[in-house]
């Protein structure tokens, strides 16, 4: 019984210890050399801080205005990495142990890519680690929207991932910070209307050429949020924020009853 205990203690007094640690920490990497960046120089203007002040809605403030708004100051918010350039540590696309050991676990041990290098669906956590890819300025930009009741989709294709707002014929890309003021099926039939954004916004003719080509590849799906992107995940990120607390108390809990059970049976035992 003592072993069990034992046992049980152990391992939860490590996991509340490293989660008190966590507390003391943050993601936050606002000063990635221009070097790590996809944009060089123009990628991440703005801090985490700013961006996190700068997400809520103004008042008087239009839904399109404010979605146009967010998706200029998540592109300047948001680091772009090379995404598999680096190890997983370097820039926490793997979850660090002291921020949620179970996610950690799940990138350390379980094999499963997603996990390795991990997306957070989260608006507090992807602000606050601050690095991503299309999918994770789209998430992100589409978990605000749903906070404020602007209605919007998620849409991905074998190359690209955008958000357009359904009722406004607004279509919106977080990653390179542009917004359309068409409908994204006309974009996907008008590579012309694509180009000439992105060329307007400082793009290269050669990113251009990709992206308005991205906007006409197959594979085109439509999800309605982070929810439906990425359901099982969705909700397994957070509730691993809450297990990661409960899973060592419970277990603490319940090796320090196991103990006093064993204290009181030597007592009565005369040992």
């Amino acid at each position: 019984m003592r072993a069990i205990a034992i046992i049980l203690l152990i391992p939860s007094l490590m996991l509340t210890l490293i989660n008190l640690y966590g507390i003391t920490q943050s993601m936050e990497q606002d000063s990635i050399p221009s070097e790590h960046l996809l944009f060089g120089e123009r990628d991440k203007n703005i801090s985490s801080d700013e961006l996190k002040v700068g997400i809520n809605k103004l008042n008087e403030e239009s839904d399109t205005d404010f979605a146009k708004r967010l998706t200029l100051l998540i592109a300047d918010g948001i680091s772009h990495i090379y995404w598999d350039k680096y190890e997983p540590e370097k820039f926490h696309q793997q979850i660090p142990i002291w921020e949620n050991w179970i996610l950690w676990g799940m990138g350390e041990f379980s094999g499963i890519p997603e996990f390795e290098r991990y997306h957070f669906t989260q608006i507090n956590k992807s602000i606050e680690r601050g690095i991503g890819l299309c999918g994770d300025v789209s998430m992100l930009l589409s978990e605000i929207l749903n906070e404020n009741q602007i209605k919007n989709q998620i849409i991905s294709t074998s190359e690209h991932v955008i958000v357009e707002l359904t009722e406004q014929n607004l279509t919106l890309d977080p990653d390179f910070g542009v917004y359309f003021e068409r409908s994204f099926s006309t974009l996907s039939n008008h590579p012309e209307i694509t180009k000439k954004v992105y060329l307007d916004a400082g793009y290269s003719q050669g990113r251009a050429d990709l992206l308005a080509n991205a906007y006409e590849s197959d594979g085109v799906l439509k999800w309605d949020g982070a929810k439906h992107f990425v359901t099982k995940k969705y909700y397994f990120e957070r509730i691993s924020y809450v297990l990661k607390w409960m899973l060592p108390i419970i277990t603490l809990f319940i090796g320090i009853l196991i103990l006093k059970k064993y204290a009181k049976s030597c007592t009565k035992d005369g040992r």
